[in-house]
């Protein structure tokens, strides 16, 4: 039996460990899985913490498909052979656009794809990766569409 995720959240100056198991609802009413959830939090209870449990009820939809949509892309090593370097330039080109540029976002990677001679979604994959990690942040709550315009939060 394992725990699905630890979450580690920053309180002051003291982080956090907030253990979390993912279920599908309609498993919760079958007895032995509920009998290996009742092993899960009580290990937990005894090392001071507790465990809560994720459902598909418990994720917006909306939240779940961005996330799904960004993941892959969350290691550029994952999508890329461009050096760290080329990256960095690239990326910082990528979010001052975004933020100056009014228009779609495939139309805004796919421009700049060609203006800087890269491969197509290049721009595109990079947008998805400073996305993934909160390099450029958004609200996750609201569908991330690429033919329309990306809104950037502060």
């Amino acid at each position: 039996m394992t725990t699905d995720f630890v979450v580690t959240v920053r309180h002051g100056d003291t982080n956090i460990d907030q253990p979390r198991t993912v279920k599908y609802r309609d498993d919760l009413f079958n007895l032995r899985t509920l009998e290996k959830l009742e092993i899960e939090r009580r290990y937990w209870e005894a090392r001071g913490k507790e465990l809560k449990i994720v459902t598909e009820c418990s994720i917006p939809r909306v939240l779940a498909k961005n996330v799904e949509w960004l993941h892959p892309y969350r290691r550029f090593q994952d999508f890329t052979d461009l050096s760290d370097l080329v990256l960095s330039l690239i990326a910082s080109i990528v979010m001052k656009t975004l933020q100056t540029r009014n228009a779609p976002l495939c139309e805004i990677t796919i421009s700049l794809d060609d203006e800087l001679g890269l491969e197509g979604g290049t721009c595109l994959a990079i947008t998805r990766h400073l996305l993934a990690n909160r390099l450029l942040r958004v609200d996750m709550l609201k569908p991330i569409n690429p033919r329309v315009r990306l809104i950037l939060l502060n």
